[in-house]
């Protein structure tokens, strides 16, 4: 019998190993992974995205994102139907939050306008891996319900303003005079003119102090 060399032996060992599967040489790319926009280290979910179509209760509910890295906020502003009247009402409401690198999200909706009784929500969600989908929960106190938000315009990432202000002090209803508070908010937006021109459509007495950016 002839003898082989014990290189070519092993090489043989490994030719019948990877011919069978037992083998692998070196792990492949994970191709099953998100495949979302990204801000920096973030997911980027700037633009309009459908919380529900239109139906007999309410028109069409469409959320408008604007996003400075981990940070957004959102607006949006519908018509609904009460039953039994003749009139549409206006509602609106406002979400400030974060997305993580990992896609989770976490906000607070606070109603600005519409039917009385809306309570302030808790949402928590999860971007899906094609970065169009988010789905969550909605809470508060004694209730919630699920939402699912579908991308139909994405928009790209903005400038983060921070708006320092200070406004009247109130003695009963009326503002006291020459009692003023200092505050601060936050604005994604693309310039500092509409950075202002937020807080005035926001706080009617605001008296504004200074605006940088982040």
């Amino acid at each position: 019998m002839r003898a082989y060399p014990k290189c070519c032996l092993f090489l043989a060992v490994v030719a019948t190993a990877l011919t069978a599967g037992q083998l692998s040489l070196g792990a492949a790319p994970n191709a099953s992974g998100p495949t979302w926009r990204q801000t920096g280290e973030f997911p980027l979910i700037a633009g309009t995205w459908r919380e529900a179509e239109e139906n007999v209760n309410h028109g069409p509910i469409l959320v408008t994102i604007a996003q400075h890295g981990g940070k957004f906020q959102a607006d949006c502003t519908y018509q609904h139907h009460p039953a039994g009247e003749p009139r549409a009402v206006e509602v609106q409401w406002h979400m400030h939050g974060t997305i993580s690198e990992s896609g989770d999200i976490t906000a607070i909706l606070v109603p600005v306008k519409g039917p009385e009784g809306q309570p302030r929500q808790n949402r928590k969600g999860a971007l899906d891996a094609d970065g169009k989908i988010i789905q969550g929960q909605a809470s508060w106190n004694d209730g919630g319900h699920n939402f699912t938000w579908t991308l139909r315009k994405p928009l790209e990432a903005q400038k983060l303003f921070v708006v320092k202000f200070s406004t009247p002090q109130r003695s009963g209803k009326r503002p006291a005079i020459g009692n003023r508070k200092d505050q601060s908010i936050e604005y994604i937006c693309p310039s500092i003119q509409e950075a202002k021109d937020k807080l005035r459509k926001e706080h009617l007495h605001a008296a504004l102090q200074s605006v940088h950016e982040e």
